[in-house]
């Protein structure tokens, strides 16, 4: 009976080792004593230490009280499951629990092979006495297998001081970053489905986030999206070492002029990837000395698709696209195949005025041999920037070196403030570029031989604001040449940037805009100020001061690509404060209009 009642007992210890049984753990660093279980709050442990020597079972919550300090760095290596992750988060009220590295090591965060893993909901900083190459806030390591299920979201990561010249460190591991991705050195190790949402990245040198370069392995499906990243001078988003991955509604903006002369930089961009979607995003203030583009299609980059984005009053232009001639698999070789670029708005892309580059801000840029670009259905306007160019011509399209392979360029709109906005494909193979709108841009130029537009459509686009700063601006007004002018274009995703049904066909609009008469969300530019919003960015709810009382007023709220979500009508509009709730929608850009009277304005906001 004995000998029963002992098989019984090891065969249920057995079972509890497998299969675990979830627990939480409370980290308090004023209150807590890490000779406690850790298993309430009252309970607490107190150190990071003592949860870095802690092994942990899928389906346990590692908790850090809300609006305390822990100093040093967290080290995460065990493994969850797809039903029980292993959760890092807070618990409590107040503001995030903050982890600060204090340059101590090169990380504060380091995520090792940790599968099926949440961490979320922190305040992350790595300041040291000096910067430091290489210095991380989040840093995330796939060395052994497929490590799936990861997850980052809703952290705070800043004032990571790391090295704003990429150049003193080699650039696959780079010089700083916010949050990094890294399987270099290994033969087997990736992620896989990984998700890095909805964080808010500043003032980290020299980059937002991104990874190593590993040539024979990559990471798959990785999806990065609804983070917001600014006042980072280098790189925002790098997709590197990707396959079938995606970045998707970020938000990067006012990049600080603070990187060395010798460093290129761009806002979201793969290099080293297969099949990288880049969609939704919005990329603004760009000011790098080179390159200084809002988005890039790099070396070693195949199928890229870069579509359904704005970008506007970056330095260097809208877009880079780079790629070597030389095919060949020696190691030297760097090729950029099959990018699509569809669906986009640039306004008012291009403006350095800076260093050797000054003046010289083309809204494409083509380097080197890229082979198979598509471009098609964008809406690029170059406002007046006379003083910018300093004598020199404006360019909507240029090559600068190497010879572009066979490149299609396809119902796109080209509207300038300036005469003689050039697009200049000089040494190029095979190019074909057809049923283009062109508004002050009267020439295509290259080195072997002219290219025809033989549709193409030389006109006012008739936007509903070519001067205006939203990208309803850039909506078609009825009547405009470009409605039912381009070209039939298959496999074309099936819709334009502000979610119309695009046909594979039916004959298209030139643009971004394909509808088929004038139904824009304004009717008007605003003629006065009707009200005001604040805090323009917010985590839930934001308030409407209005102006003075309006009737028959209605309130709009948007997403960024012009869906409708929500809308108010009032007979009577006092001039009070109202509030409007975010909870309920992602993180991500909006556009709150007020129509009242024949007078109309609109507003943009932010959720974290």
């Amino acid at each position: 009976m004995s000998r029963t009642i002992l098989i019984i007992c090891i065969l249920y210890i057995q079972f509890i080792t497998i299969n675990g049984i979830a627990s939480n753990y409370y980290i308090d660093s004023n209150s807590g004593n890490d000779f406690n279980s850790g298993l309430s709050p009252e309970k607490a442990w107190s150190s990071l230490s003592k949860v870095n020597n802690t092994s942990f079972n899928p389906g346990d919550s590692i908790l850090f009280k809300s609006g305390e300090i822990w100093n040093g760095q967290l080290l995460i290596d065990d493994k969850g499951t797809e039903n029980k992750p292993i959760v890092y988060t807070f618990y409590g009220e107040g503001g995030k629990p903050q982890i600060n590295g204090q340059g101590q090591e090169v990380y504060t965060i380091k995520l090792a092979d940790a599968s099926y893993t949440e961490f979320s909901g922190f305040d992350i900083t790595n300041t040291g006495a000096t910067s430091h190459a290489g210095r991380l806030g989040i840093y995330i390591t796939a060395m052994n297998g497929d490590i799936q299920g990861l997850v980052v979201k809703d952290c705070d990561i800043h004032d990571v001081n790391g090295e704003v010249d990429k150049n003193l460190q080699s650039k696959t591991t780079g010089a700083g970053f916010g949050i990094y991705w890294s399987n270099k050195g290994s033969a087997s190790g990736r992620l896989v489905d990984a998700l890095i949402q909805g964080n808010h990245i500043y003032r980290c040198e020299r980059n937002g986030m991104g990874g190593a370069i590993n040539r024979n392995v990559y990471h798959l499906r990785l999806l990065v999206r609804q983070n917001l990243i600014e006042q980072v001078p280098g790189d925002a988003i790098i997709m590197n070492t990707c396959e079938n991955s995606i970045a998707e509604y970020n938000v990067a903006r006012d990049f600080p002029r603070t990187l060395p002369e010798s460093n290129a930089a761009a806002g979201i961009w793969p290099f080293n990837s297969k099949n990288t979607i880049i969609q939704f995003n919005e990329v603004s203030g760009h000011q790098a000395y080179l390159d200084g583009q809002g988005f890039d299609s790099d070396f070693w980059c195949e199928n890229t698709t870069i579509q359904y984005n704005y970008s506007h009053d970056n330095a260097g232009g809208f877009l880079l696209i780079c790629g070597s001639k030389d095919r060949s698999p020696d190691g030297e070789s760097s090729p950029n195949t099959g990018t699509i670029v569809r669906y986009n708005i640039s306004i008012n892309d291009g403006g350095r005025t800076w260093g050797n580059h000054a003046h010289d801000f083309p809204l494409i840029y083509f380097h080197g041999h890229p082979e198979g670009t598509m471009i098609y259905n964008n809406t690029f306007y170059y406002g007046n920037k006379m003083s910018e160019l300093n004598g020199t011509s404006p360019h909507m399209i240029k090559e600068i070196w190497g010879e572009p392979w066979s490149t299609s360029i396809y119902n796109n709109i080209f509207a300038s403030q300036l005469p003689g906005a050039k697009i200049d494909m000089r040494k190029n193979k095979n190019t074909s570029i057809d049923n283009n709108l062109y508004y002050n841009t009267p020439t295509v130029e290259d080195e072997n031989g002219p290219i025809t537009d033989i549709n193409a459509v030389k006109a006012n686009p008739m936007f509903v604001n070519m001067l205006g700063y939203t990208v309803d601006d850039y909506q078609l007004t009825e009547g405009s040449p470009a409605i039912k002018a381009g070209r039939v274009i298959p496999d074309n995703g099936g819709r334009d940037f502000f979610g119309n049904p695009v046909s594979d066909t039916e004959v298209p609009n030139i643009g971004a805009d394909n509808t088929n008469e004038w139904v824009g969300i304004l009717d008007t530019p605003a003629q006065d100020e009707l009200f005001t919003s604040y805090p323009n960015i917010t985590r839930d709810s934001f308030y409407i001061d209005i102006k003075e009382p309006l009737r028959n007023a209605e309130i709009r709220l948007c997403s960024l690509n012009g869906k409708l979500l929500n809308s108010y009508s009032y007979k009577l509009l006092p001039n009070d404060k109202l509030e409007l709730n975010l909870a309920k929608q992602r993180s991500g850009m909006y556009i709150v209009h007020i129509i009242a009277e024949g007078k109309q304005q609109s507003k943009r906001i932010i959720k974290l």
